[in-house]
């Protein structure tokens, strides 16, 4: 993962795709869990924002194990996004972009 902060590379990290953008943000792109909603309509609202804090609290768990990685993503800006994947791509449900939550569907 250290690569991927330094490298502005893409890298899957456990159920997360970490990218390094171009001008220094972190994006972290979490999954919707496909077993609790199969289709993009059986997704409530009301559960999006609930969904982004559980991926970010573990995205958090998961980089405060390493000092390394956690000093390298403070420092930067982290740009969350949600994702439903369809199977064949992707919609972003909603985003946490500079602490400013959006809903996208």
């Amino acid at each position: 993962m250290l690569l991927t902060l330094r490298n502005n590379k893409s890298q899957k990290f456990g159920n997360f795709v970490i990218t390094r953008l171009e001008h220094g943000n972190i994006e972290v792109n979490g999954y919707l869990p496909y077993h609790k909603y199969n289709t993009i309509s059986s997704i409530p609202k009301e559960h999006i924002h609930e969904e982004l804090d559980k991926m970010k609290e573990t995205f958090n768990q998961i980089i405060s194990k390493s000092e390394k990685v956690k000093k390298i993503i403070m420092e930067c800006g982290i740009n969350y996004f949600l994702v439903y994947d369809y199977g064949n791509g992707g919609v972003a449900a909603c985003s946490e972009e500079n602490g400013v939550y959006k809903e996208y569907l």
